[in-house]
């Protein structure tokens, strides 16, 4: 509940940037519809305040990135793997897209290492 209190009760409109950015573990914590209405919300707010980046969105390509843990590990595949399953039971094949489209757009202004973990969890939900 800390991690998302920032969060409840706003409007898309209310919402803010430094939201996200106070919530950074959020999408932790966040299951199906709930994941997906801040999820967008935080694509909203980050393309409305002209930004690349938020902490919540760090956090998040963080935890599914391979280059950051180990991946042999079996405990890290079977959490990535559980990430994986919760994104994408929560985002619609719409929503993945809008996704891939916000990742296009600030594609110059992020940082390289989120930009390939953004793409490679879009592919991964892509996949079946």
């Amino acid at each position: 509940y800390e991690e998302t209190i920032a969060l409840w009760g706003k409007q898309w409109d209310e919402l803010r940037l430094q939201d996200f950015n106070e919530s950074r573990y959020c999408f932790n914590f966040l299951e199906g519809s709930s994941f997906k209405y801040f999820f967008l919300a935080m694509i909203y707010c980050l393309v409305e305040e002209g930004e690349a980046e938020c902490f919540a969105l760090d956090m998040l390509l963080t935890f599914w990135t391979p280059y950051i843990q180990d991946q042999y590990n079996d405990d890290f595949r079977a959490s990535k793997h559980s990430l994986l399953e919760k994104i994408r039971s929560a985002l619609s094949r719409k929503d993945i897209d809008i996704f891939e489209d916000f990742v296009r757009f600030v594609e110059g202004n992020a940082q390289i290492d989120q930009t390939i973990a953004a793409r490679t969890l879009i592919k991964a939900l892509r996949a079946k």
